[in-house]
């Protein structure tokens, strides 16, 4: 296959065009920061490599013998938490919906027990529903 400028996911340097990672991070600056367990933040635009760079700090602290590097996506996550936090609204708005159902149901009159319908004409027996007549 031929090299060609990847524009999604990670670079991958035998199939797409790319430049070192490692050369665009201060592994000097880096490795102080973990030396001294503080936390750090890659914070760049979109596609700009931030994967790419983790991918390859990962490979580069693994092959040492100080640290084991891992790499976590949590992104999936995002999608469930957006999910529970749409059922939680969804909860949220059944529960008021039950509420006033409730409330509309203790101050609507009582049901009349007289007998309005008429089988034979079902039209009449509307008429007369609508019309609150007896």
């Amino acid at each position: 296959m031929e090299k060609f400028f990847n524009n999604a996911g990670p670079q991958q340097p035998a199939n797409h065009y790319t430049l070192d990672p490692l050369q665009r991070v201060n592994l000097e600056e880096l490795q102080d920061l973990i030396a001294q367990q503080r936390y750090v933040v890659l914070h760049a635009p979109r596609q700009t490599g931030k994967t790419t760079a983790l991918y390859a700090l990962m490979r580069y602290y693994n092959a040492g013998t100080q640290y084991r590097c891992v790499y976590v996506n949590v992104e999936p996550a995002q999608a469930f938490l957006f999910a529970q936090a749409c059922a939680m609204v969804v909860f949220n708005v059944l529960g008021v919906v039950k509420a006033a159902l409730r409330a509309a149901h203790k101050s609507a009159p009582k049901p009349t027990t007289k007998r309005v319908h008429n089988p034979r004409k079902p039209h009449v027996s509307l008429a007369k529903l609508l019309a609150g007549a007896p």
